[in-house]
């Protein structure tokens, strides 16, 4: 029972915690002290809490009105009857802490002072300098204004601006970690409370400074406290209630009067003080329309008014709610574990709603969650930056324009939106009767099915803009991507959230793919390219509307800003937020760009800006820094829309002006980007599209469908078209599409005769995209050596791959910019280029056999009316030669053809052209032979490499040179030839005593390796080149290199020779020659460091030379005992029969058998061999480094 006197005369007003402290205060003597002992604590506290209005200017308060406030909701939630049952430890703490929770905010002149001077500081400052790009508006300047005054001794303003950003930058140091400070207290208050309180009350699982701090982290810090101790004055004490209580009505301070009264003066007076983020929580605060707290529920009411930042200071509001909702949640989850037994029931919120303009808060926001499956965030680790090019925010937008695009246009054709052209629900043509139509859904609809007229209608309809707005009055520059897709629906946006989240996990958008072709569905599956834009932007604003659906505003906002939250708004028809040019359905995505958000830096911001433009100079131009990123932004878009001159739909790209008076400049809406399926605006087929100045742009045509489905063609719907340079090749089953282009030699007419230049080599000779994306990285289709080897490739042709298929996970790295490792591979490409050319081939066979067919019936026709009407004398028609005006296209075709189909269509194709190449009199550059000699049957070829003097001298009584009656090509000649037309069959030392190269060109017609002859100059060469200097004694050699390098493929050991080694291997300065990038086999090194022990010890003897041949036999000897017990040698042998069981499925077991054996045996014979030719010439391999020859 509640004493009568201590009730009496307060009937109307509620038990408070201290009245029944004061109460208990008077039973008991030792109750008392501890009364006391509160009393001149809080005075105390109240002090220091004071000085939490001069550090935390900005904030709600934080001082003991707000410690009150706590009091109060508590008080409001237990109520009279269980405030009478609490014990006075339970009452002292729970004041206590309420009132010292957030000590640490409340900071002297003396600490912020130290503060200032702390390296800690100056160091989160530095570290701050990383994220200005994530931070708020206000935050990032006043970091960069600091780190300007502390690097250069200035800052950008005036003392009011360096004041400001003190003290927001201060803010920002200790707010995250404000509820740590209460650890002060004990330092602070010894004096007090030492004597006075036992010190498990003052910090630990039982203590002031435990619960406080708890205030602060998550719930499992609750849960880590005792539920029942011993109190201070006999009594019983719970310290985990009491945290419980601390956080429940720290949370429940949300009413209006949070902020001081000059808070809502300078609002009015003067808001560039105030930080925008504080505004809005003090609107927060004033929008309370109700509160009500019970011990048995909990109502809130939020009011908001649009015009108010009504939806900014709806999702703070939102957001408060939710923490308070999940700390209920929780502790009825654990009432039992908290509270004393039958303490009445938890916390529960009965009501909560959040209107705005009198219409219910959508409620749907939620977090964007880094929510990534273990193999995704794998991918994501592939690179060290994903996004390195900051305005590939851009090019995401427009792709995710581009998918909603593709999944709107497969929904209107499934609804029989296009039955009226002959397109059927599944997207097939219909065949014959509309009545009767042809509507299988069993086979997928195939990209050459469709006719010129019905691509071109249903694309057309789908076109994408680009829009680059200039705003004035707002000082922004917006950028506008409006698509015609399938929208954005609230569900739609759960799943946007969720990072690195395929569409695979949207049944909306997966049950409508299920039909879909492969070639037409999205390749957005990564889920992360939306938040490339936050690169340029604090927010992305998606305006989106669908049928029979009211608009809606959907806004992603970065970390930074807002804690990655989406906010969802439903606007009205007369709403002013409405963007312009909305279509039913389509999204319009408009991002805003500020110098501030793009141009990062401590430095000033001129300085900044003209640090980062490309394309705009501030001092010749103009120091207009938003009319620098206006323009710098333009050329930007059209370098990233013209990155490749199709894509699945139409893009156009328009500039605009928002003047100070709100007028508009608009300038030209122009097509950047042409629709694949429908490369022409006019609905004409025969009309080529034209630009601007009138000229034919043959170039869209020729980079479109077009020319597979052209009815000119007669395999009209054939995967293959060929034109005399170019052809088309369109693998369904792949779902890829090939151009070749031919890359023509050069022919140089000079007063000596015709030269013809090969194309140089060049670094990319595949371009590849993935659905109309470029892909800039696609250097693993070569093997590693390969790439290691060589920079650049020689080629006659350039192939531009179009993969259309529906896995990008199989051949994108998570930035798109990259081809995955072993995702398409260079011999799987040479196997598509043999099939294009051998139809290519056949192409231009039939087309001249066509017209010779033609011809002759012409002739004779002719012949016979001159014979019969005996007018004239007969003009026999000459052979038409296609090539007349284009020979170097031929030339390339002719070594092309000539690498790549049999000699029997080689021949066949290039003889109607043998007279007029050799009328051309057309010799190779640098060469002393017509170029015709590269494809002559039987024909030889020798190329020379000097070998070092010294050399010769020492190993000419080892060698027999000899004549060689091959034609003469240089290394540099042999540099421009594909390596796979180049053979070689011999490596030796000719009369003249130079390393020769004797080779054929020609197709690759072996089933097996193919070893080059080597003789003694030529191996030794190899072995000891594959030796390297001593890392730490340049002039020294390291025998030890030896190990897992590749040698070259000796013809001896034909056994060892494999067409790839392990990627431990590599190809050493024994490979450094012009002509070693067209070996194509190897031989792996079998040395391990016991071995190459041995014969570095052989090779260093500085015995006398007859001692050469007992070094030799010693070494071979050890070699062969120790060979036995080699790991080493056992795992190379092993590898090389894995190879070679692999190019000779067909063996026997007892074949197989023997083939390790020829193996091992062939090892030994190429192990003695290296070790003899190395110790007869040690002088020589050991003194190579001394001096470099040249090569």
């Amino acid at each position: 029972m509640i004493d009568r006197d201590y009730r009496e005369g307060k009937a109307s007003m509620p038990l408070t915690l201290e009245q029944h402290f004061e109460m208990l205060a008077q039973q008991r003597s030792d109750v008392r002290d501890l009364y006391s002992l509160w009393n001149l604590l809080r005075k105390d506290l109240e002090d220091k809490l004071t000085f939490s209005r001069g550090t935390f200017v900005h904030f709600s308060l934080h001082d003991s009105t707000h410690s009150h406030s706590i009091i109060r909701a508590i008080e409001r939630f237990l109520g009279e009857e269980r405030i009478s049952q609490m014990s006075a430890t339970d009452t002292f703490m729970l004041l206590s802490c309420a009132y010292s929770h957030d000590y640490g905010m409340g900071k002297t002149f003396n600490q912020i002072y130290d503060i200032l001077g702390d390296k800690d500081f100056e160091r989160f400052l530095l570290c701050q300098k990383n994220f200005l790009n994530i931070l708020g508006r206000e935050e990032a300047e006043a970091v960069s204004n600091l780190l300007g005054y502390i690097w250069e001794n200035r800052g950008a303003g005036n003392l009011q601006a360096l004041y400001f950003s003190i003290m927001v930058v201060v803010q920002m140091y200790l707010r995250p970690t404000h509820w740590e400070g209460v650890r002060d207290i004990w330092k602070d208050f010894r004096g007090l409370l030492q004597g006075r309180l036992k010190g498990r009350f003052i910090q630990g699982e039982e203590g002031i400074i435990d619960i406080c701090q708890a205030h602060g982290q998550s719930f499992d810090a609750v849960l880590k406290m005792k539920t029942r101790a011993d109190g201070i004055v006999g009594d019983e004490f719970h310290p985990r209630f009491v945290a419980a209580m601390l956080r429940l009505g720290d949370l429940l301070d949300l009413d209006n009067g949070r902020f001081p009264r000059w808070f809502e003066t300078e609002i009015g007076r003067d808001p560039s003080i105030i930080p925008e983020l504080s505004t809005l929580h003090y609107y927060k605060h004033e929008a309370v329309s109700h509160l009500l707290i019970t011990p048995k529920r909990i109502e809130i009411s939020v009011t908001c008014f649009s015009k108010k930042k009504g939806y900014e200071v709806a999702d703070l509001a939102s957001e408060w709610i939710s923490w308070l909702t999940e700390e209920c949640e929780n502790q009825v989850r654990y009432w039992s574990d908290i509270s004393q037994p039958d303490f009445g029931r938890p916390p529960r919120i009965s009501k909560a709603e959040i209107m705005i303009d009198g219409k219910p808060y959508m409620s749907g926001n939620r977090k964007l969650q880094m929510v990534m499956s273990q193999d995704r965030v794998m991918r994501l680790l592939e690179g060290t930056n994903i996004y390195q090019d900051q305005y590939v925010g851009i090019r995401e937008l427009v792709q995710n324009a581009v998918d909603a695009s593709l999944l709107q246009m497969w929904y209107d054709i499934s609804h029989n939106r296009y039955i009226n052209i002959g397109v059927s629900k599944y997207g097939h043509m219909i065949i014959g009767d509309n009545q009767n139509p042809c509507l299988s859904k069993k086979k997928e609809l195939g990209f050459l099915e469709l006719s010129i007229q019905q691509l071109q209608t249903i694309f057309n309809n789908y076109e994408i803009t680009v829009e680059l707005i200039q705003h004035l009055s707002e000082e922004k520059v917006y950028v506008v991507v409006k698509d015609k897709g399938i929208g954005i629906t609230i569900r739609d946006a759960e799943y946007m959230s969720d990072i690195g989240t395929s569409k695979e996990k949207n049944k909306r958008l997966t049950d409508l793919m299920k039909g879909m072709p492969r070639w037409l569905k999205p390749s957005g599956v990564f889920g992360i390219g939306l938040q490339s834009a936050f690169q340029l932007t604090d927010q992305i604003e998606f305006y989106t509307r669908q049928m029979n659906e009211p608009e809606r505003l959907i806004i992603f906002h970065s970390y930074g800003r807002n804690s990655g939250k989406i906010e969802i708004r439903e606007l009205l028809p007369d709403s002013e937020d409405i963007f312009h040019d909305n279509t039913v359905p389509g999204t319009n995505v408009k991002i805003a760009i500020e110098p501030k958000k793009l141009f990062v830096d401590a430095k000033g911001e001129k300085e900044q800006a003209e640090d980062h433009l490309l394309f705009y100079d501030m001092e010749f131009d103009s120091k207009d820094i938003l009319h620098a990123l206006y323009v710098e932004l333009s050329q930007v878009i059209e370098n990233i829309l013209h990155e490749y001159p199709c894509d699945f739909f139409n893009i156009y790209f328009q500039t605009m002006k928002i003047n100070l008076d709100k007028t508009v400049e608009k300038g030209k809406k122009r097509r950047v980007r042409y629709s694949y399926f429908s490369p022409r605006k006019d609905k004409n087929p025969a009309e080529v599209d034209k630009d601007s100045s009138g000229v034919h742009e043959e170039r869209f045509y020729h980079n479109s469908i077009l020319p597979l489905l052209n009815k000119k063609s007669e395999n009209k719907r054939d995967k293959f078209y060929f034109y005399d340079n170019i052809a088309y090749y369109a693998d369904e089953d792949s779902c890829r599409i090939y151009r070749l282009q031919v890359r023509p030699c050069e022919i140089q007419n000079t007063p000596e005769g015709k030269y013809v230049q090969l194309p140089e080599p060049v670094k990319d000779l595949y371009r590849f995209q993935y659905k109309f994306n470029p892909i800039s990285h696609a250097e693993s289709i070569y093997p590693l050596p390969i790439r290691s080897m060589r920079g650049k490739h020689a080629g006659f042709v350039f192939w531009d791959i179009n993969i259309l298929d529906d896995t990008p996970t199989k051949y994108l790295n998570i930035d798109r910019d990259r081809l995955r490792e072993g995702a398409i591979l260079e011999e799987e490409l040479s196997a598509v280029r043999k099939v294009i050319l051998k139809h290519w081939c056949s192409d231009l066979i039939k087309r001249f056999e066509n017209a010779e067919e033609k011809r002759e019936k012409r002739n004779k026709s002719s012949r016979e009316d001159v014979q019969k009407n005996r007018r004239e004398v007969f003009r026999r028609e000459e052979q038409k030669n296609i090539y007349k005006s284009n020979p170097d296209v031929l030339l390339s075709l002719a070594i092309l053809f000539y690498q790549n189909i049999s000699q029997e269509d080689f021949y066949k194709f290039i003889a109607p052209y043998e007279s007029f190449l050799k009328e051309q009199k057309l010799t190779l550059k640098d060469e002393s032979f017509d170029i015709t000699e590269l494809w002559k049957k039987g024909a030889k070829f020798q190329a020379k490499i000097n070998f070092p003097t010294q050399w010769i001298n020492q190993i000419q009584n080892k060698c027999q040179a000899i004549g060689m009656e091959e034609i003469l090509i240089h290394a540099s000649t042999i540099k421009h030839l594909p390596h796979r037309l180049v053979h070689i069959f011999e490596i030796s030392l000719n009369s003249s005593y130079e390393l020769c190269y004797r080779l054929t060109l020609g197709p690759d017609t072996s089933s097996g390796p193919i070893g080059i002859q080597m003789d003694y100059a030529a191996r030794l060469y190899d072995y000891s080149k594959a030796i390297e200097p001593d890392a730490s004694r340049p002039k020294r050699i390291n025998v030890d290199s030896l190990v897992r390098k590749v040698m070259k493929p000796n013809q001896e050991y034909p056994h060892l020779l494999i067409s790839r080694y392990p990627k431990s291997f590599r190809r050493g300065e024994n490979f450094a020659l012009p002509l070693d990038h067209c070996i194509r086999w190897y031989i792996i090194s079998p040395f391990d460091r016991k071995m190459t022990k041995f014969l570095s010890d052989g090779i260093l003897d500085t015995h006398d030379q007859t001692s050469i041949k007992s070094t030799i036999t010693s070494v071979h000897d050890k070699m062969r005992i120790y060979l036995h017990e080699s790991e080493h040698f056992e795992k190379c042998i092993n590898y090389v029969y894995q190879r070679q069981i692999e190019s000779q499925k067909e063996l026997g077991q007892a074949q197989e058998e023997d083939l390790k054996e020829i193996i091992l045996k062939e090892y030994i014979a190429f192990i003695l061999d290296c070790c003899t030719l190395l110790i007869e010439q040690r002088d020589l391999v050991r003194n190579q480094f001394k001096s470099i020859e040249p090569k």
